[in-house]
């Protein structure tokens, strides 16, 4: 049995290798090799110039896993997917079931072709598209968020099969007349990293793609800007990948370049547990989500944390723990309460910790399998 996942991941390669920033990685694979001996990852693709760019990445290693990357999507292969269905199809035709992660141009194409060509279809739903598109920015992105909003829930109406990320939040959305489960695509292994928050914390960590505004690190920036000129001594350390311009001018107009400092990607796991132990709180200023790993993460090595009212945010933070998206003064208030009460900040590293662990690796990859069994049974 072969099986295709599709989604419009970015997938660094070097030398017929492939690599991830850490959201798609061996353990994604397992959940699908345990009922199927090939899989087939249908993404973009970045090459690499040198090894060295690899290092910081996440490999895959199975011998079972096999790539077909595109290049490049333009607007005119999106207004125009003639192209992009003809690399597609015959993929999907040698294929036995076509899991379809969902928004992305890619899997909105596969699921149709799979349709046509009869096949199983699981989609994964992992955000909601009006939301992304609406808050990206672009009088374009504004424009197609009704339209792939639509589409997305005319493919959840006919799908076989969907996993939703949240609890509530996207099934209240983009509801399925098939089976559905929901179980995070966080893949969070049982550890034992814990952060020191500081009496007087001044660490703050942000992790997001920083070609991605949806994330809202400009307006983290103006939070801290604001809580610095109150006097609280604030660092923010922000992880991620993508241009740094347009927030370190930012940065440099609020005379905030000794408190704000850029890491590059490092591996998933580990790595990136111990680089949030580092922090004394953690901030997820979204203006759009589906259900965010990195806030999860964050929670499970202990460290209090804010978000925003948006996507799966909510279920993860209790209500106090919350402000408005897109606005910088809330967000500045609701940190101001993390900095200023030690008890509420027990409170939440806490109930952080005991909400993370509903998303240990084991627990989920259990519920998934049992579903996903299904699938392949009928």
């Amino acid at each position: 049995m072969k099986t295709i996942f599709i989604h419009d991941h970015v997938f660094a390669e070097f030398n017929g290798r492939f690599f991830s920033e850490g959201k798609l990685t061996d353990y994604t694979w397992s959940r699908y090799l345990k009922f199927t001996e090939e899989l087939l990852v249908v993404g973009r693709r970045r090459l690499l110039k040198n090894a060295e760019q690899s290092l910081k990445l996440n490999e895959t290693l199975s011998p079972n896993v096999s790539f077909s990357l595109i290049n490049s999507i333009s607007l005119i292969d999106r207004a125009n997917a003639k192209k992009i269905d003809r690399f597609l199809e015959p993929l999907i035709e040698e294929c036995d079931v076509v899991i379809c992660r969902l928004p992305s141009f890619l899997g909105t194409r596969a699921f149709k072709i799979a349709q046509k060509n009869n096949k199983k279809t699981l989609c994964e739903v992992v955000g909601c598209p009006y939301d992304a598109l609406k808050t990206h920015g672009s009088f374009l992105g504004k424009l197609a968020a009704p339209i792939v909003a639509k589409q997305l829930k005319a493919i959840m109406r006919q799908t076989q099969a969907a996993i939703y990320v949240t609890a509530e939040y996207l099934q209240s959305k983009y509801p399925t007349d098939g089976s559905w489960i929901n179980a995070s695509n966080v893949e969070l292994k049982e550890h034992f990293i814990r952060a020191s928050v500081s009496d007087v914390p001044t660490v703050v960590k942000f992790i997001g793609s920083l070609d991605a505004s949806y994330k809202g690190l400009n307006d983290l920036i103006d939070a801290l800007s604001i809580l610095n000129d109150k006097g609280f001594d604030l660092k923010l350390h922000v992880l991620g990948s993508g241009s740094r311009q347009e927030y370190q001018k930012r940065v440099t107009e609020y005379g905030l370049q000794d408190k704000v400092h850029f890491f590059d990607p490092i591996p998933g796991g580990e790595a990136v547990l111990k680089w949030l132990a580092g922090g004394d709180l953690y901030v997820q200023s979204s203006h759009t989500e589906g259900l965010p790993r990195a806030l999860i993460e964050a929670m499970s090595v202990g460290l209090p944390c804010v978000g925003t009212k948006v996507g799966g945010i909510p279920e993860l933070l209790s209500p106090e723990a919350l402000c408005e998206a897109k606005a910088p003064s809330q967000l500045a208030k609701s940190i101001e309460r993390v900095l200023i009460d030690s008890d509420f900040r027990e409170l939440q590293i806490e109930a952080n910790q005991r909400k993370a662990s509903d998303y240990l690796y084991d627990i989920l990859q259990s519920k998934r399998l049992k579903f996903i069994e299904t699938i392949y049974r009928q």
